[in-house]
């Protein structure tokens, strides 16, 4: 869409974002036409992922502009300020939020929707590849200074010298609660525009102070870059390579503390936490909260879940469990779990390939419809043609549940205009693979012998279990799509 001229927004989270490098760093060479803005959401402490991850790296490695907003009004002014800069420079934007800032409610003051769909201009073409690295430097180069200039980045005068702090994102919000509750009054650089960092901005900063403290999540990217604009100078600077602030999880209260203690050498007492003013902000309507720490009790997936571990059981030999991101991951909270892996988004059907065909041992993969779609299907194309005896259990409640209960290929929304679905069994027979479709509730025990039978065949199998996500069916999320219902091929 924004090749044509027309503005595109993307949302993805950091285990996403790794499948966006290849066109991201293609289409920063190639030049964008409509505004593109990606926002990118960081899981600091991994409350909803197999991993932590910091994109504000791959935007230096890409050399594609970042912001970090600190609260959500000041995300709906980068998030304009984006689109414009982006048609400005040709250049994607990426806007990096961390949990703490998607879970904040807050009043915000909305300006009356304009939108002019950009000026004319030919697709952007992939050849002269030859110097469009230099354009593109170039383009960085004169980022640089308004980033030195924008008001996402400013400094707070402080009464104590002996510390300044450097900020990025919504850490700042988190930051300044702290100060309150320890009665501190120390200087802030509060970072907004944070690729390409405001080298010149951070110098000034820095000469106001004794010593400086570098606050932020995930990794130390913005530790880095001050030690860089600093490099000249004999400043302190402290932060995670100090071993002040740890490396990995969400910054509580009291490891900042302890930094901040450590540095002035001294004791400091904290009073309550002072919390953001509780706002009136409504919650939409199709707000459902997905599960986090386990399954629903009326979870489809458990009856899969206890089918194979029944199975298990049964099977002299050792059978490795190879599960995949989604609600599957919740199978690994549990004291009895029977997933040995999961590795990334549509890897199971690989790993498990690889192990039955590397380690001569029986492998069952298990995926839900959402990643199947995204990219499981590939591994399992690859299983059908080096003919590997794979079990292959799709656990299909047609609808992306464990990130916001949004339709799949799988469903057709009147609201979103969708109207044509892809259904599994279109693609498995396309694959000519062997399959069955079955309700995981109603017919465990059928669910078991087809398990069973499968392991012991030579042949690549798979097994749809479907059914609806009681919790999604509770909110009523299934009223707005039309879903596939099929239990028989």
């Amino acid at each position: 869409a924004s090749f044509t001229g027309s503005r595109a927004l993307v949302c993805v989270k950091h285990v996403g974002f790794n499948w966006l490098i290849d066109p991201l760093v293609a289409s920063a060479y190639s030049g964008v036409r409509g505004g593109l803005v990606i926002v990118d959401g960081d899981d600091p402490s991994a409350t909803a992922s197999t991993h932590e991850e910091d994109v504000r790296y791959i935007s230096k490695l890409s050399e594609v502009p970042l912001l970090e907003p600190s609260s959500p009004q000041e995300a709906i002014k980068m998030i304009k300020f984006a689109f414009n800069i982006s048609e400005e420079f040709e250049l994607p934007i990426i806007i990096r939020v961390i949990t703490r800032l998607c879970l904040e409610k807050g009043e915000v003051v909305l300006e009356k929707a304009r939108y002019s769909k950009a000026s004319t201009k030919t697709i952007a073409k992939g050849s002269e590849k030859g110097f469009k690295h230099t354009i593109l430097h170039e383009k960085n180069l004169r980022l640089k200074k308004i980033s030195e200039e924008s008001e996402f980045n400013r400094m707070e005068n402080g009464v104590e010298k002996d510390l300044g702090i450097i900020v990025s994102g919504n850490t700042y919000s988190f930051l300044k609660r702290i100060l309150v509750s320890l009665q501190l009054d120390l200087p802030i650089l509060k970072i907004g525009f944070v690729n390409p960092t405001p080298y010149t901005k951070i110098l000034e900063f820095s000469k106001q102070v004794r010593n400086l403290l570098v606050v932020e999540e995930v990794q130390p990217f913005l530790e880095e870059e001050v030690k860089l604009a600093l490099q000249q100078s004999s400043i302190n600077i402290f932060g995670k390579y100090s071993n002040h602030l740890p490396w990995a999880n969400e910054l509580n209260p009291l490891a900042l503390k302890d930094a901040i203690e450590r540095i002035l050498n001294k004791s400091l007492k904290m009073m309550d936490m002072v919390g953001a003013p509780k706002p009136t902000a409504r919650y939409s309507r199709y707000t459902i909260k997905p599960c986090l720490k386990d399954f629903h009790p009326q979870c489809p997936h458990l009856h899969t879940i206890n089918s194979i571990k029944k199975v298990i059981k049964q099977c002299r030999e050792e059978v490795i469990i190879v599960g995949d991101v989604g609600c599957m991951t919740l199978d690994l909270r549990r004291e009895d779990s029977i997933i040995d892996t999961i590795v990334c988004m549509g890897a199971s059907p690989s790993i498990a390939s690889g192990i039955i065909l590397g380690g001569k041992k029986k492998a069952i993969a298990i995926i839900g419809d959402s990643s199947f779609y995204h990219n499981g299907l590939l591994g399992l194309m690859n299983a059908i043609h080096t003919q590997t005896p794979l079990t292959f259990i799709i656990v299909d409640n047609m609808i992306t549940a464990q990130t916001g209960f949004q339709p799949n290929i799988g469903t057709t929304s009147e609201d979103l205009e969708i109207k044509r679905t892809l259904k599994i069994e279109n693609i498995l027979n396309a694959l000519n693979v062997r399959y069955h479709v079955l309700n995981p509730v109603k017919e465990d025990k059928l669910l078991q012998e087809i398990i069973i039978n499968s392991l012991n065949s030579n042949q690549c199998t798979v097994i749809i279990a479907r059914e609806k996500c009681p919790l999604a069916e509770e909110a009523g999320a299934y009223k707005s799509f039309n879903t596939v219902d099929t239990l028989r091929n």
